[in-house]
Order: structure tokens, then sequence, then C-alpha cells
């Protein structure tokens, strides 16, 4: 693709053509009218199908890099909100866990 886009930069047809430089633009031959009064004109535009494909590109190199990450969104029950529930440890937990909890973290801190 960058081939194609410092070849069409450095044609001499595209260097008089506002944007011609950059290569993004792609030339073609329009045929105005019809019979007699058919002309035919020269047409540069922008090469969107290129830049899709460079755009598509660079966002799969950096979601290899780990640049670019999807984003999930995470919903309850029907697509409504998480149920949030709230709950003490200390509810959740017997007298004997909290303890070995309890010892474990001032074994960690020592």
């Amino acid at each position: 693709m960058e081939e194609v886009i410092a070849a069409r930069a450095a044609d001499p047809k595209n260097q008089e053509v506002a944007g011609g430089k950059t290569g993004l633009l792609v030339y073609h031959e329009v045929s105005i009218c019809i019979g007699l009064l058919n002309k035919i004109q020269d047409e540069w535009a922008v090469d969107v199908g290129l830049l899709k494909e460079l755009r598509e590109h660079e966002e799969q190199a950096a979601r290899e890099m780990g640049q670019r990450t999807e984003k999930h969104e995470v919903t309850g029950p029907g697509g409504g909100p998480i149920p949030i529930v709230a709950m003490r440890l200390a509810d959740a937990l017997t007298l004997e866990e909290l303890q070995t909890i309890e010892r474990r973290l001032l074994e960690a801190a020592a």
C-alpha cells in the first residue's frame, strides 16, 4: 500500500493537482455528455478504499502489539444493570476464616 502511495505521489500527472503529492488520490477519466457533445475529462478522487485498508491494517497491528483493546459492555440479567449485593465481609466469613486471613496478612507484612 505504501508503494502505491509513493508511486502516485511521484507521478508527474498528480503534481499540479491539489492533494496529488500525497499519493492518496486516484485518477480517472470520466465521460461527460453523450454522442457528438461527449467530452473526456480528468478526475481525481480520494482513494477511500485504500485509506480504509490502511486504517484496518494499523488497527490490527495495534491489537497485536497490545496497544488497542476491544471494549465490552457487561450487563446484568435481561440486558439491565448488574445488581450489586451489599454484604459485609464479616457476614460472609466465619470467625475462623477471618482469623486465618488476619494471621496470613500479619505474616506477609512481617
